[in-house]
């Protein structure tokens, strides 16, 4: 069994050797909300630079590339890159998670185009906080809007959710790195091979 346990510590080695090298990005999984969109579905990754949560504030510099879809009545998909945009104001971002903070000035959106010239439609994945005037609460907003062929507003979704912590306030989680995902797996499967070579050592009976 000591035989068989060295074994999966040399094969766990090996994968962490094989391992990429942490990036300097990081990949944070756009958060799908079905509840609130309306019949659809959306998917995506913000990749960002990989000190951009050192001061908290998520800007629109430290974006190295993006990338949604959305499934549902209709499905479309768009990429950083040519005639797309970005902008973001007041987000916050820690090494977990991208969010909306409980401020007046929080915004964001992600806005790819279809088309050349006037007859060109341009898409626009939207997040971004409002705050009640008389409650004082604050509102999570999501959005997907549209301009079709150059003159045809299209609203896809647009919902809100009162409350600090509910609703629509966590707009990407992170992604872990491959190297931290074998970390995980090698320390399970370790793990696995203590508790069975403990439990064959043990006495009968005991």
């Amino acid at each position: 069994m000591l035989r068989q346990f060295m074994a999966l510590v040399g094969v766990f080695g090996s994968l962490l050797a094989a391992a990429p090298p942490c990036s300097a990005a990081r990949i944070y999984q756009i958060v799908d909300y079905p509840e609130f969109q309306q019949g659809y579905s959306l998917r995506g990754t913000i990749t960002t630079t990989d000190n951009a949560h050192q001061d908290g504030t998520l800007d629109g510099e430290e974006i190295l590339n993006w990338h949604w879809a959305v499934d549902g009545p209709q499905a479309f998909a768009f990429s950083s890159g040519a005639g797309s945009s970005l902008d973001f104001q007041g987000i916050g971002i820690t090494e977990e998670a991208i969010s909306l903070p409980q401020t007046e000035i929080a915004s964001a959106y992600l806005r790819g185009i279809e088309g050349v010239g006037r007859g060109a439609s341009t898409y626009t994945l939207q997040w971004y906080t409002q705050r009640g005037t008389r409650t004082g609460d604050y509102y999570y907003m999501t959005s997907l809007s549209g301009i079709i062929e150059g003159d045809i507003a299209t609203r896809f979704w647009d919902s809100s959710q009162v409350g600090a912590g509910d609703g629509v306030h966590m707009i990407a989680r992170a992604v872990p790195e491959p190297a931290a995902i074998l970390l995980l797996a090698g320390a399970g499967l370790l793990g696995g091979a203590v508790c069975v070579a403990t439990r064959r050592r043990s006495p009968a009976g005991a």
